[in-house]
C-alpha cells in the first residue's frame, strides 16, 4: 500500500528498491585478461583458476554486501583470501610464495 501525501515525492520505505548486480560473463573475460597480463609482466605462469576464483570471491563479497546476505559475504571473503594468496604465491614463487598462499587461505 502506497500513501501519497500530495507532494509527488516517494516516501522513505515506499518499497521502491534499486537492484544492482554484476554479470558473471564480463568477470570471466576480466579473468582471462588479468592472467594474460600477469603472465606477460611476471614472466612465468600464473594460474587462471586462482585468478578466476579471486574474481568469483570478489563477486560474492560484492553481492553479499549489496543484498545484506552474510553467509554469501563470508564465503566470498574466504574464497577471495585463498585465491589472492594463490595468485600472490604464483607471482612470488618458491617457498615464500607457498607461505603467502597459505597465509592468504588463513
Amino acid at each position: 500500500m502506497h500513501c501519497d501525501d500530495g507532494d509527488d515525492h516517494p516516501r522513505h520505505g515506499s518499497g521502491s528498491t534499486v537492484r544492482r548486480s554484476m554479470p558473471l560473463f564480463p568477470m570471466v573475460l576480466i579473468a582471462f585478461g588479468a592472467v594474460a597480463l600477469l603472465n606477460e609482466i611476471v614472466g612465468h605462469s600464473v594460474s587462471f583458476f586462482d585468478v578466476f576464483l579471486l574474481l568469483v570471491g570478489l563477486y560474492l563479497v560484492t553481492r553479499g554486501r549489496t543484498t545484506d546476505h552474510y553467509p554469501l559475504l563470508i564465503v566470498g571473503a574466504v574464497l577471495t583470501g585463498s585465491a589472492a594468496g594463490g595468485v600472490i604465491g604464483d607471482i612470488v614463487g618458491g617457498g615464500v610464495g607457498e607461505s603467502i598462499g597459505t597465509f592468504g587461505t588463513a
